[in-house]
């Protein structure tokens, strides 16, 4: 729905991984980069396929002397199993695809995006947390999970076609989330130049 800005009305499970490519303006300056992204399987059943993608994107980022860049957690908001298990899927991206050698520490962005850090400093992973299906809990059913420290999460709908319209709450985080990669990946060692984020808006 994000690159195509269309409702995917049969939508089908994750198996192995679906790749799509969307185009972003950096807010610090005009260049126009392509977000690639790689959707993995959760399913449990599906752990032995993320593990080689993972695997492969590690390789890659030796390959091409860069790294996965940001990583959004992606959990059904009518299932907390679902959300549970964000948590299981995140350390097991970083066994995999990160140094395990290293130990982790969460913090914040001044624009609430979740980070995390290598206990050395090398390297800096923006996350986002999605909670989809919003539709499905109805009016009167409350989220009641309890708050994490240093986490930033936006509940949305795939069903609903105007979740990404311009000037959307979730565009603006999206958009935010895109800069810090961009940055982080290309401007992280230029301290004075493209650092801009502005602040979002409330929900």
């Amino acid at each position: 729905m994000l690159c195509h800005q269309e409702v995917l009305h049969n939508p089908e499970w994750t198996i192995g991984a679906h790749f799509e490519v969307l185009p972003h303006k950096y807010q610090a300056h005009p260049t126009e980069y392509y977000m690639e992204f790689w959707d993995v399987g959760g399913a449990k059943k599906y752990a032995l396929s993320r593990s080689l993608f993972f695997k492969d994107a590690k390789q890659q980022g030796a390959r091409w002397g860069c790294c996965t860049s940001g990583l959004i957690l992606v959990h059904d908001l009518s299932n907390k199993k679902s959300h549970a298990n964000l948590k299981n899927w995140l350390d097991e991206f970083i066994a995999v695809a990160g140094d395990l050698n290293q130990s982790l520490s969460w913090g914040k962005t001044n624009n609430n995006i979740l980070e995390i850090q290598l206990e050395n400093g090398s390297t800096l992973l923006p996350v986002l947390v999605i909670g989809n299906k919003k539709d499905l809990l109805g009016k009167a059913m409350k989220i009641t999970y309890p708050e994490e420290e240093g986490k930033e999460e936006i509940h949305l709908s795939a069903q609903d076609p105007k979740t990404f319209t311009e000037g959307s709450h979730a565009q603006m985080v999206m958009k935010s989330f895109f800069d810090k990669v961009i940055y982080q990946q290309f401007f992280k060692n230029q301290k004075h130049l493209y650092r801009t984020f502005s602040p979002l808006p409330s929900p």
